[in-house]
């Protein structure tokens, strides 16, 4: 009997390392899929870079592109990139499903897993989401773990940015408004949803909220965050964010500095401020929570 309890017990134990290992491969491939990384070819609009000879060269495809045969084809120029940029999240993606890399993705992998290893009450909210791919990764990390009760909510304008108020005028995200650039951001809810079908991770615990975030976080009916993700780009629509959401994620008291009480929550927020901006110091997206501190390395110089 006893060597039958041990044989048990050790099968057991080997179905659970086993789990364990498929859960990992199971993350794992989700991240590379996401970030593009199970391919050799990574493809970027150049509308994205900034330099002179990017610069140079839009001039002139604008141009050609402009040229009858060529004209309201939805044509872009697209530059290759090494595969390193997907682990910095360095590119905008042409056929990608998030833009953030690797290792931001590993950022918010360490903030769901000790949310559900410590017992962090509240659901998943990520605000900015473009074609969705962190949001699919929450509710890949949810799925992976057994975790079926919290929602992931995903709040985006779906529509592109809004039209920039007097705090956004040091960051430059504002700038791609009526551009190429804010046409290749702007991603509606059916393809984002869509997104969420492709990797078999659409039911009714993921939410959309739709609309500009001054509209409609303020009264989402959201009664506990344990994650808030945030990258909105611009200054306003972060403040909007944090304003709004406040006192569903507890431990939040930094940025607002409204001498509230730190306790449970969990804040992520994305880069992307200039360096003039009051929330430059958030640009590498830092997850804090009793027991986490994880960052970008990547980003630590521009945020020093």
């Amino acid at each position: 009997m006893q060597d039958s309890a041990e044989l048990k017990c050790r099968k057991e134990s080997d179905m659970a390392s086993r789990l364990e290992e498929l859960r990992g491969h199971y993350l794992k491939l989700i991240k590379k899929t996401l970030t593009r990384r199970l391919w050799r070819t990574h493809l970027s609009p150049v509308f994205q870079s900034n330099s002179f000879s990017a610069r140079l060269a839009r001039w002139i495809t604008d141009r050609i592109l402009s040229l009858p045969p060529f004209a309201n084809r939805g044509m872009v120029l697209l530059r290759q990139l090494p595969e390193s940029a997907t682990e910095e999240g360095s590119f905008w993606p042409i056929d990608g499903h998030t833009m953030v890399g690797w290792k931001r993705l590993e950022n918010v992998q360490t903030c769901v897993e000790t949310i559900l290893a410590e017992g962090i009450e509240g659901d998943l909210l990520e605000a900015g989401v473009w074609r969705g791919g962190v949001a699919i990764f929450m509710k890949a990390l949810l799925y992976a773990y057994g975790e079926d009760m919290r929602r992931v909510i995903v709040a985006d304008s779906f529509a592109g940015f809004p039209n920039p108020r007097l705090e956004d005028q040091e960051d430059r995200h504002w700038t791609v408004k009526n551009s190429a650039a804010e046409a290749f951001m702007s991603v509606s809810e059916e393809e984002v949803r869509d997104n969420f079908s492709r990797y078999g991770l659409l039911d009714d615990k993921v939410v959309f909220l739709k609309g500009f975030f001054h509209e409609t976080l303020p009264n989402a009916p959201i009664e506990k965050l344990a994650l808030l993700r945030a990258d909105a780009d611009m200054y306003r629509s972060t403040m909007d964010i944090l304003e709004s959401l406040y006192d569903q994620v507890r431990g939040l008291a930094p940025p607002l500095g409204a001498g509230k009480d730190s306790a449970d929550g969990v804040a992520v927020l994305g880069f992307g401020f200039a360096e003039t901006s009051p929330l430059a110091r958030f640009q590498c997206g830092v997850c804090c929570c009793p027991g986490v501190l994880a960052h970008d390395e990547s980003r630590r110089a521009a945020t020093a």
